[in-house]
């Protein structure tokens, strides 16, 4: 391989990675700002929750109720 086709296989990298680059500092910006950390825990609570069966749920839910009676 010779000097040109590995200059131009090294510029080809660049410039993919520069085009990468660019389309995630987009993607990042359309998303909006990243979420607060009282979101985060929500999401993470909801999605725990949604794993469960509605066995598992019914005294989950229980506890939570106490828990919020508690603190109001």
């Amino acid at each position: 391989m010779g000097l040109r086709e590995r200059l131009q296989g090294v510029a080809q990298f660049f410039q993919k990675a520069a085009t990468r680059g660019h389309e995630l500092r987009e993607k990042e910006h359309d998303e909006g700002p990243p979420p607060s950390a009282g979101e985060q825990s929500r999401d993470q609570e909801e999605r725990r929750l949604g794993g469960m069966t509605a066995k598992d749920r019914t005294p989950e839910h229980a506890d939570q109720q106490r828990g919020q009676a508690r603190q109001a």
